[in-house]
């Protein structure tokens, strides 16, 4: 058996996604034990064990261990990266990427012995840094864990959800006129998950708070985030289109439809680039309230959309098969 290991951090939902998730259903093929047995004392001990590590944007120890056990022992390093370096000024990392986060992930980059990515067009970005890269597209394990639809906890009204942190502040400031509309529909309400407290946060909140029956989930440890679903009729999913956001994930969509919700969603990239998906798609603003508002009116119509959505998404982002597909690269990278 080839021996792959995890490098991730515990609080990052980037990590859990890329990372930390994909090891948790690894074809059968694969020996697990050391990430089953993690003891962060022995880690150094694990990884010098390993035929190959793996980790998301940053790497979580010195990468001069990473180098001197590669040296030693042949190791071959996969960094995995689920958005580009360059970041809008308004992002709350801006500072931190311009003065050293993006050079950090680009040196990465060029240091990896491969490279999986989410979407081709965020590999193109990434190819003169390092030819050998993969896309991999972000995949849940439908059915499975925290990712099983749950719906005796919805209320009788129609509850609309956006979850978000406090990168999302201008993609949820595009709704402020189209919420005066929506929160005149008869027994609607609005829930904002990922509440955590903060300036922004509370920026948001003002934002979402006008509609009736408003509540707010805060900010969950990452195996319990998707229970936030479990209270909602349906998902919006606002984006702002620009290039950073365009080499984004579909991620939002994939959860709506482990949830088997409906989602109403900005057309832009990357969630355009699925058009067959069975969403309702907002290219004008007036499109926020008339979707929620036919939704609401027609339950059974929400029900259908979020049936198909999850077989849809059952179908292309299952993330058993696309594991086939990320363990066969380390394996050829093992192999070579």
């Amino acid at each position: 058996m080839i021996k792959a290991f995890p490098l991730y951090t515990s609080n990052s939902g980037c990590d859990y996604h890329r990372v930390r998730l994909p090891f948790m259903y690894p074809p059968d093929s694969w020996d697990h034990s050391a990430y089953n047995d993690f003891d962060i004392e022995r880690l150094l001990e694990y990884i010098e064990a390993s035929e190959v590590v793996v980790w998301n944007r940053f790497c979580p120890i010195d990468i001069n261990h990473i180098e001197r056990i590669r040296k030693k022992t042949g190791l071959k390093v996969v960094i995995d990266l689920d958005d580009w370096v360059e970041l809008p000024w308004q992002h709350p990392q801006y500072k931190f990427y311009k003065e050293k986060g993006a050079q950090l992930i680009l040196e990465g980059l060029k240091f990896a012995d491969a490279v999986t990515v989410t979407t081709s067009r965020l590999a193109s970005k990434v190819k003169p840094y390092n030819a050998n890269v993969h896309v991999i597209p972000n995949a849940l394990p439908f059915g499975e864990g925290q990712f099983v639809p749950v719906s005796d906890q919805r209320p009788d009204y129609f509850n609309l959800i956006y979850t978000g942190q406090s990168s999302h502040l201008e993609d949820v400031s595009m709704l402020i006129n189209p919420l005066k509309r929506i929160r005149t529909i008869p027994d609607i309400g609005m829930t904002l998950a990922g509440w955590s407290g903060g300036p922004i946060s509370q920026k948001m909140e003002a934002i979402f708070k006008t509609i009736p029956n408003y509540t707010r989930v805060t900010l969950r440890p990452l195996d319990q985030y998707m229970g936030v679903y479990n209270q909602a009729h349906c998902s919006i999913v606002p984006l702002v289109e620009n290039s950073f956001n365009a080499h984004k994930s579909n991620l939002k969509l994939l959860e709506a439809a482990a949830k088997k919700l409906p989602v109403i969603v900005s057309k832009v990239p990357p969630y355009s680039d699925d058009q067959d998906a069975p969403v309702l798609w907002v290219e004008n603003q007036s499109d926020w309230y008339r979707h929620a508002n036919y939704l609401a009116r027609n339950r059974q119509a929400a029900f259908d959309l979020g049936e198909h959505l999850h077989e849809w998404a059952v179908r292309k982002y299952n993330l058993k098969d696309w594991n086939e597909v990320r363990f066969e690269v380390y394996k050829n990278l093992i192999n070579k």
